[in-house]
């Protein structure tokens, strides 16, 4: 009887536990901020009649799971340290609930003032962009702005501030979405200042008119007390280098006043060894010489102000004055094959001195409901150049030949863009404008008694539409743009229609890795110097011609690319196939006398498969390794020519963060051959080394000879057609032992908050436990 009684005891209460697993559900959903972001290490509870039925934390995609909720009513509570807590009565029945996006309000904090100090996760998702959220430890790692870039994956930064992103120049840089056109966005800014750092590989076709290879938008922290900062940085002068940068900040929360100076001296020489044959003729020429640069000098001045009308309202101004002057001297002997004495000679002086001028402006208007922007911006910049060649050229057993030669160019140029941004949804968002772009240039030259001029009018309308949309862990984008492209030169009149789309996607397969593929189309136009028929004289011996019927040209982009995020390493490696039709290439011919005339031609066809790695690892808490490797093959194909090559391009520095502040760099720079019409291209390969120290609480850095090249290096060029073929090679030496320093400086504030204490708390990806 009591076997028989167990029995049903058990029955009733398996019967009991598969009725209430029947009768139970799951509840989902995903935690963000004001701002999209992802929230991590919340705690989600659910709560009824004050006993606990579940309880998970968020992940680091700010998704959570609660398994086995039974079915009724109950509360759902969410709770984090920097966020308000989250409270709400839900209802389930017979279904499990999705509660979609949950956007968590910032915690107004009450506390003693408490730094709990960590490494945040480097590498966070977005739509289109990589994005780096930058850390205390990083800024306290870094001497300057281009030092904290530095550690960014995919970005070099060079010592005059020109940004690369994967071995690619040509990036747009924006300050919080903002252009300064020729204001370089890096010398405005300290690394204190600095959030996050967004990349984006391939740029919307807002982008796409100026072929920008990336754009690089710098997030500055929101900080809403007063505040005064800056940076300066000095080359103390040596034999080749001499700079100085300075540029100032001040903020009130209404204003963002801004200014600064930058003086770039750089003198430098080289060797140069040609030689040219004509191969119908036989006849070969050699050419031995050796140029000066002394020294290559810019200058530039800019200031401006930003004016936070109200939440809703943005008005920036902003003006640029940059001046450079160039000299350059050049004594060139010219043989025959065979020969000692120099049947010509050419010996002179060159000086180039540019003015440029820019002024722009920027609003921004918020509509009422927050999801919309109206953005526009404008440009009016004016350019003058003025050239003077003064040399003396002989040739064997006659009289010297003086020529003074000149040549100016006056610009003047306009750019309007209007755009209006939408906020579709939370995981969509548009983006529609259009822009005008016109310029007018007068080009005068002089070579001896011999005038000549020629206007150059361009312009540019463009329409555009990008949209961008999320569907769980897929993020995708697609764009069009029209072009109408209206210019004249030499009374030649060319108008062109293009249409150019942009389209791609990128998908999460963990929290960790992310595939991504995109295509994009990009239209180039030729410049004044390549469109001007005028023949240039360099020296009797080479002569130069533009080209008036120049077309514009195409490229097509593809890529497919996967990324590996690990602790704070980062991995990316890119496949790709690019190819231009009709680009513009250097034509040469030769005569019987080895007289080098060179002009412009849409020929050919060029070709690029290739493969890239980029990476930054941290090996350890002080060494890191950044670089990237990039192998390719190209191709060129013309009329009646065709060549191709395979090879590699290498970028590797490790820089050790040593004990008391020390820190060194070790780095290689290796460029591969490239294409060019009728032959190769092999740029430089050098060894960098470098040696640094903070002082004064990290304010000051002191550096020794900080990416400067230790090894003399060449530069060679390598021709040949069906007429002639050519070797030309250029020796540098730029050694030299360079000190520098950076210093930066923020004033204490002077507008207290209304909440004196606050919490700052940056946390690297794993709980913290109190």
């Amino acid at each position: 009887m009591q076997r028989v009684l167990v029995l049903i005891i058990l029955m009733t209460i398996c019967s009991i536990t598969t009725q209430a697993e029947e009768n139970s559900h799951a509840i989902k959903g995903k935690l963000i901020n004001e701002d999209e972001w992802p929230i991590e290490f919340a705690t989600i509870r659910v709560i009824q009649d004050s006993i606990l039925l579940g309880g998970c934390v968020s992940d680091v995609n700010g998704d959570f799971l609660l398994n086995k909720i039974p079915e009724g009513a109950f509360d759902i509570v969410i709770t984090h340290i920097n966020y308000d807590e989250y409270d709400k009565k839900l209802i389930i029945e017979k279904s499990d609930l999705s509660l979609g996006s949950i956007v968590m309000k910032k915690r107004a904090l009450h506390l003693e003032e408490i730094s709990v100090k960590a490494e945040k996760k480097l590498y966070r998702r977005s739509k289109r962009n990589d994005v780096f959220q930058i850390s205390s430890a990083m800024s306290d790692r870094s001497g300057d702005v281009r030092d904290l870039l530095d550690q960014i994956p995919t970005i070099q930064v060079s010592r005059d501030y020109n940004l690369s992103v994967e071995g690619e120049g040509n990036v747009l840089v924006l300050v919080d979405g903002r252009k300064y056109y020729s204001i370089n966005g890096l010398r405005l800014i300290s690394k204190d200042q600095i959030d996050r750092v967004e990349i984006n590989n391939n740029p919307s076709v807002e982008y796409a008119d100026n072929g920008y290879k990336a754009v690089v938008n710098i997030i500055l922290k929101k900080n809403q007390e007063q505040s005064f900062n800056g940076n300066m940085n000095v080359i103390l002068p040596n034999k080749n280098f001499k700079n100085v940068n300075l540029a100032l900040n001040y903020y009130s929360g209404k204003f963002r006043v801004f200014g600064g100076y930058n003086l770039y001296n750089h003198k430098y020489n080289y060797d140069l060894e040609s030689t040219r044959s004509n191969l119908s003729s036989n006849k070969s020429i050699q050419q031995i010489g050796k140029v000066k640069f002394n020294p290559n000098s810019t200058q530039n001045a800019f200031g401006g102000i930003d004016y936070f009308i109200n939440e809703r309202h943005q008005f920036s101004l902003a003006t640029n004055f940059r001046f450079q002057d160039n000299d350059m001297a050049s004594v060139i002997e010219s043989f025959d094959s065979g020969s000692t004495i120099a049947f010509y000679s050419s010996d002179g002086t060159r000086r180039l001195d540019n003015q440029d001028w820019q002024v722009s402006a920027f609003y921004k208007y918020k509509l009422k409901s927050g999801k919309s922007s109206i953005v526009s911006d404008f440009l009016f910049s004016r350019f003058d150049q003025e050239e003077k060649l003064n040399f003396v050229d002989q040739y064997l057993d006659q009289n010297l030949t003086f020529r003074n030669d000149t040549s100016n160019v006056a610009k003047k140029a306009v750019k309007i863009d209007v755009k209006y941004e939408c906020k579709l949804s939370k995981h969509s968002s548009l983006n529609m404008g259009v822009k005008y772009n016109g310029s007018h240039s007068d080009n005068k030259m002089q070579e001896g008694d011999f005038k000549h001029r020629v206007n150059f009018d361009l312009d540019r309308q463009i329409a555009y539409i990008d949209y961008s949309g999320n569907i769980n862990k897929l993020d995708f984008w697609f764009g069009l743009a029209g072009e109408l492209n209206q210019r004249k030169i030499a009374d030649k009149d060319k108008e062109y229609w293009h249409f150019y789309p942009n389209i791609g996607m990128n998908y999460s397969l963990s929290s960790k890795t992310r595939i991504g593929a995109s295509y994009q189309k990009s239209i180039n136009q030729p410049d004044i110097y390549q469109l001007d028929p005028f023949v240039y004289t360099t020296d009797s011996l080479n002569l130069s011609q533009g080209n008036p019927d120049l077309d514009d040209y195409v490229s097509h982009w593809m890529d497919i690319n996967y990324r590996y995020q690990f602790g704070r390493s980062y991995l990316k490696f890119t496949g790709y196939y690019n190819i231009t039709k009709d680009g513009i290439n250097l034509f040469t011919d030769i005569s019987d006398t080895g007289v080098l005339t060179s002009s412009f031609e849409n020929i050919g066809t060029e070709k690029e498969t290739g493969l890239k790695l980029n990476y930054s690892i941290w090996l350890t808490k002080r060494v890191l390794i950044i670089g990237n490797f990039n192998a390719y093959y190209q191709q060129f194909e013309s009329v009646g020519d065709s060549h191709d090559l395979l090879s590699t391009n290498t970028l590797l520095y490790t820089k050790f963060y040593l004990p008391a502040d020390f820190s060194v760099m070790l780095g290689v720079s290796s460029k591969g051959k490239q294409i060019i019409s009728d032959g190769t291209y092999t740029p430089y390969s050098n060894l960098r080394f470098g040696l640094a120290k903070k002082l004064f609480k990290r304010k000051v850095n002191l550096y020794l000879n900080w990416e400067n090249p230790i090894l003399p290096y060449q530069i060679k060029v390598n021709q040949k057609t069906d007429q002639y073929k050519s070797f030309q090679k250029r020796d540098f030496d730029t050694r030299v032992l360079m000190f520098s320093f950076a210093y930066n400086f923020q004033s204490k504030n002077k507008k207290k908050k209304k909440l004196r204490n606050q919490i700052n708390w940056e946390n690297n990806g794993k709980s913290l436990e109190f």
